[in-house]
């Protein structure tokens, strides 16, 4: 196994779990802190098949000033989609609007400050654009899920996007400015391939111990500009290795079918790729859960 320096593993280390609890604050303070929690409002906005039977693809445009976000995806063609919302009481209330353009749904929310869990069936596709001002964001993308375009921007705070079989990204494009991200890849099967990017302006981003099936590619390129990377190389044919830069590929991607092929940049802070974050610990497991 090859890593950057020890130097170099410590400041990366620090800098991504600084960004981890800025999370965790940011996003689920009543974890934290339990006694502070305050009364709060729900409200719910669903649409179903039934109500526009021309639709086939849905574009969904979320923007959340403070608080978080959670993505899933449900085994239900006639759902189109379900937003649930949670603010304090009194607090400003969420607007959602909707236009149909032939087959095309649009759909446009805002939330000042709360919870919003979006969760989306598996009969249509969907392109997706998230703004997230100050927060956390979770996602769990499974073999429900059909997306075109995937746009998340996270201007403080940070998330966790699990990719599990049968996903189903053309194309995604996650963009930090002052937090981290964690990427989990547990692919056993893919029946097309994706590609993913990722740019944290400050920050850094894991990846746990990357998990594939024979028949998944994965290839991830990688360059931080200011801070370091550690990559562990277990599983995986290094192309490229330096204390800034790496790129590395499953053994097999050359002759799958399918790949996932991921692309990071950092600005300043780090990337550990390939490597548990903590021994026993797994980031941002908290993020998974919408009270």
């Amino acid at each position: 196994m090859r890593a950057s320096t020890f130097m170099g593993g410590v400041t990366v280390l620090i800098l991504i779990l600084s960004a981890v609890v800025s999370v965790l604050i940011l996003a689920y303070p009543l974890m934290l802190f339990p006694e502070t929690e305050k009364p709060k409002e729900t409200f719910e906005y669903v649409m179903l098949r039934g109500e526009a039977p021309e639709v086939e693809s849905v574009l969904i445009n979320l923007k959340v000033e403070n608080g978080a976000v959670k993505l899933s995806f449900a085994e239900d063609e006639n759902l189109t989609y379900k937003i649930t919302f949670k603010y304090g009481v009194g607090g400003s209330k969420p607007t959602v609007n909707q236009t149909i353009a032939g087959s095309l749904l649009a759909v446009s929310a805002q939330l000042k400050n709360g919870e919003a869990k979006v969760v989306l069936g598996s009969g249509y596709l969907y392109d997706l654009n998230i703004l997230l001002m100050a927060g956390g964001f979770s996602t769990i993308l499974d073999e429900n899920c059909h997306i075109r375009n995937l746009r998340i921007a996270i201007l403080s705070g940070g998330g966790v996007v699990n990719l599990r079989s049968g996903f189903e990204v053309e194309n995604a494009n996650i963009v930090v400015d002052s937090g981290g991200l964690i990427l989990n890849v547990n692919v056993g099967s893919l029946s097309r391939s994706s590609n993913l990017y990722v740019n944290v302006s400050r920050g850094g981003i894991i990846i746990p111990p990357i998990k594939v099936g024979s028949g998944v590619g994965f290839r991830v390129e990688a360059k931080v500009s200011s801070g370091g990377i550690t990559l562990d190389s277990t599983g995986l044919k290094v192309i490229e290795q330096t204390q800034t830069s790496c790129a590395a590929q499953t053994f097999g991607y050359e002759l799958a079918k399918a790949k996932i092929n991921l692309k990071v940049e950092v600005l300043n802070g780090g990337a550990i790729i390939n490597k548990r974050f903590l021994p026993g610990f797994t980031p941002f497991r908290a993020l998974t859960v919408f009270r």
